[in-house]
């Protein structure tokens, strides 16, 4: 049975990149997956509000972890 959402595993900000990186994680599936993000940070203090909207449709279920990197 595949999760019906994916996680958020790491959320990277660099000094020299002014967007943000964001790394989801999906385990034990290989889904298709439409991906809304609305990232804002500041600059001065890299607070971030995150909200990430997924629909995942799972396809073909497997054992495998599989990463995507979103950049915003």
């Amino acid at each position: 049975m595949c999760l019906p959402y994916a996680q958020i595993a790491i959320v990277r900000i660099s000094a020299t990149t002014p967007k943000p990186i964001v790394i989801l994680r999906f385990m034990e599936s290989m889904p298709s997956v439409k991906v809304s993000t609305m990232i804002a940070a500041s600059a001065a203090s890299f607070r971030i509000a995150l909200h990430v909207q997924l629909l995942v449709e799972c396809q073909y279920p497997t054992k495998l972890t599989r990463e995507a990197t979103v950049s915003a």
